[in-house]
């Protein structure tokens, strides 16, 4: 691959991954550390000669085989000389070998550009500023209107990150739009900020973090971060990644204390305490006259523009400690993972209309699991079993498998039960709740052709217990076929098919009671990359989409988008801009569509209505150390007059949003 398409498919592979994230999971998620790991490694690529199988499995595209066959043939054979020579070991391919090129490198363990880098000071700025020219409701001055924004109609962020030798340091600072700076009294403090000092050893003490991090332990039924969901990467493995440094703007899903991870040869130890303020609405009972003693649910919005949102700033206090050890004996890696919460304030608990648990103030509630990982060459086994506080279990196992250098493919089975609480747990699933849930997952990975890659996977699941959004326990299944096609190192096409069975709430209940009723929705999608030449790149993208519960006539969805993409053969001055047109009648119709956004950042925006969206990037090099990124997006509107509801309603045919960012690198 030339050197100059490797910038361009690292960020077309990142794209791929956040797509798969969001569109296969719940609209809320919101995977920040998964950008932000992947534009590491593009940035400063993984040195494969003397990378960990932690560090391996952080690339996010690599098996849990693949992982050992490296390692293996290393610690056999030597380090290797060139990324030509990934070739050899068993499970890598060519298509494989360039997806990894932009986000990996090769270099000896002992050679000077180790020293030289160790003692290399790295530091980079980026401030950010985002500008909404659509005002919304919030925004409009209103003296007679208690939920009208109380700051201007802009965002700000500002991050910094510093390392030297072993150490590391950073914070982020996030301001949304209508948010004050006046909180509490405090002139010129932002709503968010985090930071973190991270040290990395070599001996006994092999990290230490003080500040804001996250964890994730054995398949994520104890402690998970960002856990594996349904998509094109069809081949479940893994997804431990243990603790790491916290550094994205998101308010929510993070530790703040300090952790640590220790080493004594085969046994591996980490450990971590945090005490967290997390926003909730306190509530009191109807005959209580004291001051608000309990909450519901924790609010993960992250957002204090107006005084009834203030209200639930830091209302609670999140307290946990845990730990997991794991046991490496040759091929067999086994751990024990233990988790401890409470919080502040009562807990009242609706896990769904016909079940409630109360937790009273300073209660523990704990969660143990024992995870396991076996790798036998060409298979490889893993799974968990964890229980929490009410020894309600939650199950997880699979292998992965390759039947030939061009036929790979993975097994597993999830048995959640109803009640299964885990506060921070992130297990596979069709739900994003690690509960209620049993099903068997098939995936299957092959190359029939020389230029072909074939990716498919069927789920089959059932929910044993009634759901929040369902009025009897029903079952469902869940399919996709991706084509692959590489005709040439300039073009490649790709080709999806996805089917889906469940049931929802009927629309048309004459009863009083809500029955259920079978839904269908699949789409199909038609995506072509050509690299014209060295400095453009085309991408068009077709998509199809049909919902129909009941009897109901089906509802279709379209869109269609195209890229051009510019740079020049300096990589000083770059461009991209999108044009797209779609027509998506309802929401259960809905398209996700990757967006080119500045570094550090994502967009994933959710289509349905009818219109058209226009975007257009730009990024040059003010100086050699200086960035500057600017995106300007916007949609029209054929149907609707408004949208969004309530303070965030936008008045007129036309949505845009102005993003403008700083990157200063030394």
């Amino acid at each position: 691959m030339k050197a100059q398409t490797i910038p361009a498919q690292g960020s077309l592979t990142i794209s791929e991954h956040l797509e798969n994230a969001v569109s296969s999971n719940d609209e809320e998620t919101d995977p920040t550390e998964l950008a932000d790991e992947m534009y590491n490694f593009l940035e400063h690529p993984l040195n494969i000669n003397t990378a960990s199988s932690e560090e391996l499995r952080q690339l996010h595209l690599l098996t849990e085989f693949q992982i050992f066959s490296l390692l293996s043939y290393i610690k056999d054979f030597g380090e290797l000389f060139s990324l030509f020579e990934l070739k050899l070991i068993y499970g890598f391919d060519e298509e494989l070998i360039n997806t990894l090129r932009p986000f990996i490198r090769v270099s000896g363990s002992n050679g000077a550009e180790k020293k030289e880098g160790k003692k290399r000071f790295r530091n980079t700025l980026v401030f950010r500023t985002g500008l909404d020219p659509d005002k919304k409701n919030g925004f409009i001055p209103d003296t007679t209107n208690p939920n009208a924004y109380m700051g201007a109609n802009r965002s700000l962020m500002l991050r910094y990150e510093a390392g030297f030798r072993n150490f590391r340091f950073g914070f982020t600072s996030d301001q949304d739009a209508g948010e004050s700076f006046k909180l509490g009294g405090k002139y010129f403090s932002p709503d968010f900020t985090s930071c973190f000092l991270e040290y990395s050893g070599r001996n006994y003490l092999k990290k230490i973090i003080i500040g804001d991090f996250i964890a994730s332990w054995g398949q994520g039924l104890v402690l998970g971060g960002y856990g594996c969901r349904k998509g094109t990467q069809v081949l479940l493995s893994p997804q431990s990644s243990g603790i790491k440094k916290y550094s994205s703007a998101g308010e929510n899903d993070f530790l703040r204390g300090c952790a640590a991870s220790f080493g004594w040869g085969d046994l591996n130890l980490e450990v971590f305490a945090s005490n967290l303020k997390t926003d909730a609405s306190l509530h009191s009972l109807p005959d209580d006259t004291l001051a608000p003693q309990f909450f519901n649910s924790p609010d993960v919005s992250g957002l204090h523009r107006n005084l009834k949102e203030l209200q639930k700033k830091d209302a609670i206090i999140t307290m946990s400690f845990g730990g997991h050890a794991q046991l490496v004996r040759k091929n067999i890696v086994w751990g024990f993972s233990y988790l401890n919460q409470e919080f502040s304030n009562k807990w009242v608990r609706n896990s769904t209309a016909y079940t409630q648990e109360i937790f009273d103030k300073g209660t523990g509630i704990q969660n143990i699991g024992s995870d396991f990982k076996v790798s036998m060459g060409k298979i490889a086994l893993f799974g968990e079993i964890a229980a929490d506080t009410k020894a309600r279990m939650a199950i997880f196992s699979g292998f992965l498998a390759e039947l030939h250098p061009l036929v790979r493919f993975s097994l597993a089975y999830r048995n959640y039960q109803p009640d299964y609480l885990g506060l921070r747990s992130s297990g596979f699933g069709e739900s994003q709740d690690t509960k209620n849930e049993e099903g068997f997952y098939l995936g299957l990975q092959m190359y029939p052709w020389k230029y072909l890659k074939l990716d498919l996977y069927a789920d089959h699941y059932s929910f044993p217990f009634l759901r929040y959004n369902s009025t009897n326990p029903y079952s469902g299944s869940d399919y996709l076929v991706n084509f692959n096609v590489y005709p040439s190192r300039e073009l490649s096409c790709n080709l999806r098919f996805r089917y889906e069975k469940n049931q929802n709430r009927s629309t048309t209940c004459i009863t009083g009671v809500d029955r259920m009723e079978t839904a269908k929705k699949g789409g199909f999608r038609l995506e072509l990359n050509y690299l014209l030449n060295k400095n453009i790149r085309l991408k068009s993208r077709i998509e199809f989409s049909y919902f129909q519960i009941g009897k109901q006539k089906m509802t279709t969805g379209f869109y269609s988008g195209h890229d051009f993409a510019f740079q020049t053969k300096s990589q000083k001055y770059k461009l991209w801009f999108r044009y797209a047109i779609y027509d998506i009648p309802r929401w259960d119709n809905r398209i996700y569509a990757y967006e080119n956004d500045v570094l550090y950042s994502f967009s994933v925006p959710a289509f349905s209505s009818q219109g058209i969206r226009f975007i257009i990037m730009g990024k040059t090099d003010l100086l050699p150390s200086l960035e500057l990124s600017i995106r300007f997006a916007v949609s029209g509107f054929a149907s609707v007059k408004t949208t969004g509801t309530g303070e965030d309603e936008v008045k007129g045919i036309s949505d845009s949003y102005l993003t403008m960012q700083l990157r200063f690198k030394i």
